[in-house]
C-alpha cells in the first residue's frame, strides 16, 4: 500500500517586518511526531510555514489529509489556502483545523463550520490524539470515515455536530517524542525562526480572555531527559544566531518544581554553547519559591525578569474573568525580592475588561507606578476565536462593542488575492465609553514608551517625588494646550499619533481590508509599518524627535510644578534629561567614540534605580562620581546582526525594525557604571 500523504501547516505572513514573530512550528511538529510514532512508514508527513510553498505542495502532491494550526494571526490566510485547495482538488483531501482558535463550546464550533465550510473536522484542545484517530480511521476504513464519532474530533453530519469523546487533554506526554530530535523541524533551524520550547502542558487558571482558559485537565510534563536533550540540541543549532530569543511555550514556567532543573540547564547551555542569550517566558502567576529559584537560575538572560501580570485589580472584574491575583502584600514582597537581586519586574494590564472603568484603570496604573514595577504594559482587550469572552452570551451580558484594526504586518498578496488579518478590539462596554477608550489609548502608548522602551525613564520616574500623577503628565504630553506656543515638530508628532489612533480602527472587517490593500498598493505591493502604532511612534519619538524633546518636557513639567532655574529641582531635571540623552545607543555607529560617554553626578543614580526610584534622588547625594555608558559584547553582536539586515532602511523604518529585531528592548540603552576619576 502507498503511504498516506499528510500535509501540516503553521502558516505565517513573510515580509521584512514579520521576522521577529516567526517561530519554529512546534505545535504541528508534535502532531507529526505522534503520527510518526504510531504509524511509522504508513504515513508521509510534510510540515510547512510559508503559504506559497504550502499551496504549491498541496496542489502538486495531492495529500490525503491536511491539518492546519489556526490562530487569529493566520485565520484568513488559512481560509484562503483551503478554499484554493478545495477548488482544485475537489472532495479530497480531508481538511482539519486545530489549534488555539478552536473553541470547546458547540455553538462556537458550529459558527466555525459556517465560516469555513471547506473544513471537514475540528480538533479542540491538543491535537495529537484527535489527528491520530483521523489517520487511523482513514487507514482502516476511509469509505466510512464520517459514519461514527471519532474521539477528540468534531465534524458535521446534515448540519448537526458529531463529537467523539473529548480526549484532547489526556495524552501521556512522557511518551511523546521530540520533533526537534526526530529531525522533523530541521527546515526551521536556519536562523530565520525563533525556537520554541515546551516543557509542560496546561494552565490551571481559567481566565476568560485567554485561549488557555477553556482547558480543563491535568498539568503534565515532558520527560526531563528529553527536555534537556532538546535544550542542548536547540543551543547547538542556534549558537550562531545568539540574537534570536528562545521562547518557552509553557503557560506558567516555574509552576513545577522540576522547572528549576530545566532553568539551570538552559543557563548552562547559554554559558557553554553561547545560546540562548535571551529567554522569554511567563512565570507562574502565584510566584512561589519555585518561581524564585527559576528566575534566579536564569539571571540576566531572562527577558521578562519577574512578571506579575495583574491584568486588573477591580474585584468585580476579577470575578467576571475568573481570575485570582496576588495580594498587595505579596506583590510588594515580590518586587522587593527582585530589587534586592537586581532583577527587573514587569506587569501587564488589560483595559476594557468587564466592570473596569477609566477611573479604576487609571488608579491601577498609578498603584503600579508607586509599587516600583520596572515595566508596565497596558493592552486593550480584544476578542478572538477560542476564548470564553468571545462567546455571544458573554458579549451581550457586558454590552461589548468592538471595532477592527490591522494585525501588525500580517497582510499581503497571494495568488492575486489580497489577504489581511485583524484584531477585534473592545472599544465600549457597559462600564466605559469611546472617549474613555481613547483616553486610556493615550496612556497605554506613553506607558509603553517609558516603561518598556525606556523613553526618558529617569526624568519620568523623578516625577513621583514631585507629587505629580504620571498618568496626568502623560496625557498632557500628548494633548498640548494649543493656546500656548509649542515647537511645530512636537505638535505635528502629537497630531499624527492621535490621527493614527483614530484611523487604525474600522467598524467592519471589509472597510479595514480595503484600507490595508490601499496602503499595500501605495507601498509598491509591500507590507509597511502601519500597525503596531506603539512601536512605530515610540521608535520615532525616541530617535527622530530629539530636537524639541527636552524643552517640551520641561514645559510640560512646569504646568504641574513651577521650575525656577536657581532651585535644586531644576538642576536635577537638567541632569536627568542629560542622562536620558546619553544612555540611548547610537545604533548606526556602535563603534563610534561617542559609544563611551561620561557624565559627572553628585547623586547616586544607580542606588536610586536599584531601589526602584522609591527614594527621593535628592536624598541620595554622594561624592561626585563619573557615570560611564558602555555596551556589552552580546548587545554589540545583536546590533551588528541587525545592521546587516536593516541598515539600508529609511530612518523611521530602521528604528521601527530595531525594536522588533533586538531583544530585550533595554538592549538599546547603554549600561551605566561608575568609574574612578
Amino acid at each position: 500500500m502507498r503511504k498516506l500523504k499528510i500535509l501540516l501547516g503553521d502558516n505565517s505572513y513573510f515580509n521584512r517586518y514579520s521576522q521577529n514573530v516567526l517561530f519554529t512550528p512546534l505545535a504541528v511538529g508534535y502532531v507529526a511526531t505522534y503520527a510518526k510514532q504510531l504509524f511509522g512508514r504508513e504515513v508521509d508527513i510534510k510540515i510547512l510555514k510559508k503559504p506559497e510553498l504550502f499551496l504549491n505542495y498541496a496542489l502538486e502532491n495531492k495529500p490525503d489529509l491536511i491539518g492546519l494550526s489556526l490562530f487569529y494571526w493566520n485565520t484568513n490566510l488559512n481560509h484562503f489556502l483551503i478554499k484554493k485547495i478545495r477548488q482544485t482538488l475537489k472532495e479530497n483531501p480531508v481538511i482539519v483545523y486545530g489549534g488555539p482558535s478552536i473553541d470547546t463550546d458547540p455553538l462556537e464550533q458550529k459558527k466555525m463550520f459556517q465560516r469555513h465550510p471547506e473544513v471537514n473536522a475540528l480538533i479542540p484542545n491538543e491535537g495529537e490524539l484527535g489527528f491520530a484517530n483521523i489517520i487511523r480511521r482513514i487507514l482502516s476504513d476511509q469509505q466510512h470515515l464520517w459514519n461514527t464519532p471519532i474521539d477528540g474530533v468534531v465534524y458535521q453530519e446534515n448540519g448537526e455536530l458529531v463529537a467523539g469523546a473529548p480526549v484532547g487533554l489526556s495524552l501521556d506526554i512522557t511518551t511523546l517524542d521530540s520533533p526537534y530530535l526526530m529531525g522533523l523541524l530541521d527546515d526551521y533551524l536556519d536562523g530565520c525562526y525563533k525556537p520554541l520550547l515546551q516543557t509542560s502542558r496546561l494552565c490551571p487558571y481559567s481566565c476568560s480572555f485567554c485561549v488557555s482558559g477553556k482547558t480543563k485537565g491535568k498539568l503534565r510534563a515532558f520527560s526531563m531527559a528529553q527536555v534537556k536533550e532538546e535544550i542542548s540540541f536547540i543551543s547547538r543549532a542556534f549558537k550562531n544566531s545568539p540574537h534570536l530569543t528562545l521562547q518557552i511555550a509553557d503557560e506558567n514556567f516555574g509552576i513545577l518544581h522540576r522547572d528549576i532543573e530545566v532553568a539551570e540547564h538552559i543557563k548552562k547551555c547559554s554559558e557553554d554553547l553561547n545560546y540562548p542569550k535571551n529567554v522569554f517566558f511567563y512565570n507562574d502567576k502565584r510566584f512561589t519559591e519555585t518561581s524564585h529559584k527559576v528566575i534566579e537560575a536564569l539571571g540576566h538572560i531572562n527577558n521578562m525578569g519577574l512578571a506579575l501580570s495583574l491584568q486588573t485589580e477591580n474585584p468585580e472584574t476579577l470575578k467576571a474573568i475568573k481570575r485570582t491575583n496576588l495580594t498587595s502584600e505579596q506583590i510588594d514582597t515580590a518586587i522587593t525580592w527582585a530589587a534586592q537581586r537586581n532583577i527587573s519586574t514587569t506587569t501587564e494590564l488589560i483595559f476594557g475588561l468587564p466592570h473596569e472603568t477609566k477611573d479604576s484603570f487609571v488608579d491601577l496604573l498609578e498603584r503600579c507606578v508607586k509599587r516600583g514595577f520596572d515595566s508596565i504594559l497596558c493592552y486593550n482587550v480584544f476578542v478572538m476565536d477560542g476564548i470564553e469572552m468571545n462567546r455571544s452570551a458573554y458579549r451581550e451580558k457586558h454590552n461589548m462593542q468592538t471595532m477592527y484594526r490591522g494585525l501588525s504586518s500580517s497582510y499581503g498578496m497571494f495568488d492575486n488575492e489580497f489577504l489581511a488579518e485583524t484584531e477585534e478590539i473592545v472599544t465600549t462596554t457597559k462600564y466605559f465609553n469611546q472617549e474613555d477608550f481613547f483616553y486610556i489609548r493615550d496612556l497605554s502608548f506613553m506607558y509603553f514608551c517609558v516603561f518598556s522602551l525606556g523613553f526618558y525613564r529617569w526624568f519620568f520616574f523623578y516625577l513621583k517625588h514631585c507629587n505629580i500623577s504620571l498618568s496626568e503628565v502623560f496625557y498632557k504630553f500628548l494633548n498640548p494646550d494649543l493656546n500656548q506656543p509649542w515647537p511645530q515638530d512636537y505638535l505635528r508628532f502629537t497630531f499624527e499619533l492621535k490621527k493614527a489612533f483614530n484611523e487604525e480602527l474600522f467598524p467592519t472587517k471589509e472597510l479595514l481590508h480595503k484600507h490595508l490593500r490601499k496602503i499595500y498598493e501605495e507601498n509598491n505591493n509591500e507590507a509597511c509599518s502601519t500597525s503596531r502604532i506603539n512601536v512605530r511612534f515610540g521608535s520615532r519619538l525616541i530617535y527622530c524627535e530629539t530636537s524639541w524633546m527636552n524643552d517640551v518636557l520641561k514645559k510640560v513639567f512646569n504646568q504641574f510644578c513651577k521650575l525656577n532655574p536657581d532651585t535644586e529641582k531644576y538642576q536635577v531635571i537638567d541632569f536627568l534629561l542629560n542622562i536620558c540623552d546619553a544612555e540611548r545607543v547610537n545604533l548606526k555607529d556602535i563603534e563610534d567614540s561617542k559609544a563611551v560617554i561620561s557624565l559627572k553626578t553628585k547623586y547616586d543614580i544607580l542606588k536610586w534605580r536599584a531601589g526602584r526610584y522609591k527614594e527621593n534622588l535628592t536624598d541620595l547625594k554622594t561624592l561626585t562620581s563619573v557615570c560611564e555608558f558602555k555596551l556589552d559584547s552580546d548587545t554589540k553582536d545583536k546590533i551588528k546582526k541587525f545592521n546587516e539586515k536593516f541598515s539600508k532602511e529609511k530612518s523611521e523604518d530602521y528604528y521601527y525594525c530595531a525594536f522588533g529585531f533586538i531583544d530585550p528592548y533595554n538592549s538599546l540603552l547603554y549600561n551605566i557604571h561608575y568609574v574612578d576619576q
